[in-house]
């Protein structure tokens, strides 16, 4: 009856049209005819293509449980739950909405169902179920294979173990293990074309044998690189060459500055995904990328792990080299090409305009139509327009001026409002750059299309809001609803915003990564230029955003400070400097009370972002409060309350508050003799043995080693201990090994056996080399120590290249006027008065002495050491020259 309904209005309305030939009056009605009437027909496919949609999930399921009957080992069912989650979800809110609700959303609800099938037929693929699932298969069609793998199992063991050959062939699943697709791969567009030149070129290039590749996925902006990394990644040959596991690697620009959060991520993921959790997790202190290389090393059963990262949008040579230094084969995206390059053997594959043919497909997928279609001339006229970019292309095929439309004046129009913009934008901007004056006019014509074409407001509003977060940042739903609203939001609320967000993604100007979603930074910009002369969305979206940043919540989710940092330093490009400054932490721990269990985390995360900031008086007034709490939970002679003292004398160090810096290190010296007593008694009771026992013994030791000379053998003692237990449950190349050599190497030092020292600080420097950023500040630190003791041997010129190493990683890292500067900056000097080049040596102490007068004050002790290093100098100058006349 209804398929006759549907004949039967189609048979009206061609009557009509027939009928008002030559009555143009009545043409808008008839066009608001078809388009209801188009409504109504989706509605009703939706409502089939829902209920085959439930029958193919649980057809689906029951292929995974004949597989996990058959003794599949290993199977993670987890994107099943995901994908059924997913359509439980929209059939929820399907459910709550009216009638004239779902006939508004039909058309949005018909791409959602398209997407919700794909990703049930890239299951198939995922969970191996190839030779299980059939096209058309039902639940009743596996009973009778469920009962032949019941009789297959009954057989004995080693008669299973003699045919299992023949049992794979049987079932059609291949011996060969298979990677999952990597969490937070971007979800597949129901446009995707794919480009099976690229997908060939890295397939050929990445997977050999002879240790790990770098591959490069290189284009412009919107060219696709995310997309075909994306379909790599799903394809079976780079899953299977890469079994051991595959790891998804958000980079994005202005990574250098968190590359050691970004590498201590990756470990996690290492860790938890590849790994299993099984073994050592990684620690706060370590090298992101030693870790990774050594369980590449490791692998499983003493055999090496065969593994893949994929970087997405990388910016910066530093993150390369990073990568590099994993052990695992690394494909990348990025707009650089040089990037690629400066890796040894790195191949670029380009990821450049679509074909024509592509574009149309792309174009034709987008807009909703046939793939049989042919579209009008003005159609293949807007991807010139568009210049075959894929993005663009898509986004433009989403407008709803050309979705669902083969008529020819719909994408007349369509290519009109692109050509006019990129006259404009010639003339008015005089940008003769054709790819930005194509995006822009492409972004142009598609947000006033947005505007339009939307039937929520809040749409647009949100599109302009996100102008507020960094480029390339992933946000929630719960993050894009506080841009939303002024009051608390609501769990209805989140709802409504996820289809807001639902509809962006649609347009193509959002994707989603494994539960969250980013904004391509061609439509962040857009935005951002955009929301400025919109002041009527762009301060609600600072405030409200602001607030939410200022949450403690928020705070402590952060594990790296750095990513708050960026946000923050978004907060204030769109709203001012002023918002930038508006940071009410300590105001909300203030509210907090003392027995609050979440008031140390919350105070040691403000510590932390303080640190990133470079903010040290705000970071001292926040470990004072630590301390206090510390001295409460813990006690005053505690470890980690030590800890908090050292980070002080630290914070003080830093302001050149010389005063407070004494008071500091006396409260250290009061406490550490009890310390000190309580650790010997666990050492004595044999109470110690553990990493984080270690870890305590070397903070003991070492503070003892700065603020008890005298009691340098004891100190020496507990360090050597620390070691001991380091060595054995870390292994001897572990970097707290590394940390703890450097200390006892200090220790050795202080006692005057050179030869000795040294070897100590090679060790600790060969570790740190293999574990560390090549710029990190322990690294500098070792190479003073180590620079000073190569110096007191006479090896001036091995004295001069460390210590001059050591100076430029500290100038870069803390500042050219940083004590630590200073310090290196005598060593240097002494090399070079030693080695007879006086005027060189006499600028460095001239230099180091101005920084630590400013620091500490003309009467501190170490400003007067400097000047006798200083006036020996110019003595030896003075008598140099005398001899010379």
């Amino acid at each position: 009856m209804s398929g006759n309904t549907g004949t039967m209005a189609s048979d009206v309305l061609a009557f009509l049209t027939e009928a008002s030939d030559g009555l143009p009056l009545i043409e808008p009605v008839l066009k608001t005819l078809k388009a209801v009437r188009e409504k109504v027909a989706t509605l009703k496919n939706n409502r089939e293509e829902l209920a085959a949609l439930y029958q193919r999930c649980t057809y689906i399921t029951g292929c995974v449980i004949v597989r996990c009957r058959k003794g599949s080992s290993g199977l993670k069912a987890t994107p099943l739950m995901e994908c059924v989650n997913a359509v439980g979800a929209f059939v929820e809110r399907c459910s709550r909405r009216g009638m004239l609700s779902r006939v508004l959303k039909a058309t949005d609800d018909k791409e959602e169902i398209a997407g919700l099938k794909q990703r049930l037929e890239d299951l198939e693929g995922d969970l191996r179920l190839a030779g299980i699932a059939t096209v058309g298969g039902k639940v009743e069609d596996l009973k009778a294979l469920l009962e032949h793998v019941d009789t297959k199992q009954a057989l004995s063991h080693s008669q299973t173990l003699a045919n299992h050959d023949i049992m794979f062939a049987r079932v059609g699943i291949s011996p060969e293990t298979l990677a999952t697709v990597p969490a937070g791969t971007p979800a597949r567009k129901s446009w995707h074309v794919e480009r099976r030149h690229v997908m060939r070129a890295v397939c050929d290039a990445l997977p050999g044998e002879g240790g790990p590749r770098l591959v490069g996925l290189v284009g412009d902006s919107g060219s696709g690189k995310t997309t075909a990394a994306a379909e790599i990644v799903r394809s079976t040959e780079v899953r299977e060459a890469f079994s051991d596991g595959i790891v998804w690697l958000s980079v994005n620009d202005g990574a250098t500055e968190r590359l050691r959060a970004l590498m201590m991520h990756l470990a996690r993921v290492v860790f938890e995904d590849i790994g299993g959790s099984v073994g050592r997790r990684p620690a706060g202190l370590d090298d992101g990328a030693a870790y990774t290389r050594q369980r590449m090393q490791s692998g499983h059963g003493g055999k090496g792990l065969k593994c893949l990262v994929v970087a997405d949008n990388v910016w910066e040579e530093a993150v390369i080299s990073k990568l590099l230094e994993t052990g695992m084969w690394v494909l990348l995206s990025t707009r650089d090409e040089a990037l690629v390059r400066s890796a040894e053997g790195g191949v670029v594959v380009g990821v450049d305009e679509l074909s024509e043919e592509d574009a149309m497909s792309v174009l034709r997928r987008a807009s909703e139509l046939s793939p049989e279609l042919r579209l009008p001339d003005e159609a293949v006229e807007l991807v010139e327009l568009c210049g075959r970019v894929a993005m663009d292309v898509a986004f433009v095929g989403r407008w709803s001026t050309v979705r669902g439309r083969s008529d020819r004046t719909a994408w007349s129009d369509a290519a009109h409002k692109v050509r006019s913009k990129i006259e404009r934008s010639r003339v008015s901007d005089n940008v003769w750059d054709i790819r930005a004056v194509r995006r822009k006019a492409v972004l142009q014509a598609g947000f006033e299309d947005l505007a339009i074409g939307s039937d929520d407001e809040r749409i647009p509003r949100l599109y302009l809001s996100l102008a507020v977060l960094p480029d390339g940042h992933a946000f929630t739903a719960k993050d894009a609803t506080a841009l939303l609203y002024d009051r608390a939001p609501c769990p209805e609320d989140e709802v409504s915003t996820e289809e807001l967000i639902r509809t962006l993604e649609r347009w193509s100007a959002l994707r989603t990564e494994g539960g969250a979603y980013r904004m391509h930074d061609a439509h962040s910009g857009f935005a951002r230029d955009c929301v400025m002369d919109r002041g009527y969305v762009r301060k609600p979206a600072v405030k409200r955003w602001t607030l939410r940043l200022s949450s403690l919540d928020v705070l402590r989710s952060f594990d790296d400070p750095f990513v708050l940092k960026g946000l923050w330093l978004a907060v204030g490009r769109l709203g001012g400097e002023s918002w930038r400054n508006v940071r009410p932490y300590a105001a909300a721990l203030s509210e907090m009370d003392e027995s609050n269990p979440l008031l140390l985390k919350s105070l040691q995360s403000l510590g932390w972002f303080q640190d990133a900031q470079g903010d040290w008086q705000s970071a001292s007034d926040t470990c004072r409060r630590i301390l206090a709490v510390k001295r409460r939970q813990l006690g005053a002679d505690h470890p980690h309350t030590i800890l908090t003292l050292r980070a002080l004398v630290y914070c003080a160090e830093r302001l050149g508050n010389a005063e407070e810096m004494t008071e500091w290190q006396a409260e250290l010296r009061r406490v550490l003799p009890l310390a000190v007593v309580r650790m010997q008694l666990r050492l004595d009771a044999g109470e110690v043995d553990g990493v984080d026992d270690a870890n305590a013994l070397n903070s003991i030791a070492s503070t003892m080693l700065n603020l008890a000379p005298d009691d340098r053998g004891n100190a020496e003692a507990l360090m050597r201990h620390s070691l001991e237990i380091q060595e054995v449950k870390l292994g001897r190349d572990d970097v707290y090994v590394a940390y703890n050599l450097h200390h006892l190497g200090v220790s050795v030092h202080l006692a005057g056996r050179l030869d000795e020292a040294e070897g100590l600080f090679r060790r600790s420097l060969e570790i740190q080399e293999a574990k560390l950023d090549r710029d990190d500040v322990w690294l500098a630190y070792t190479q003073h120590y180590l620079g000073k003791c190569v110096r007191q041997a006479g090896r001036l010129d091995e004295a001069e290249e460390l210590l001059t190493r050591c100076l430029g990683i500290q100038e870069a890292k803390l500042g050219p006027d940083d004590v630590e500067v200073a310090n290196t900056l005598i060593q240097l000097g002494l090399c070079l008065r030693e080695a007879g080049r006086l005027q060189e040596a006499e600028g460095l102490l001239r230099r180091s002495l101005t920084t630590l007068e400013n620091k500490f004050g003309p009467e501190d002790e170490r400003v007067a050491s400097a000047l006798n290093e200083l006036r020996f100098c110019v003595r030896q100058t003075t008598i140099h020259l005398s001899h010379q006349v």
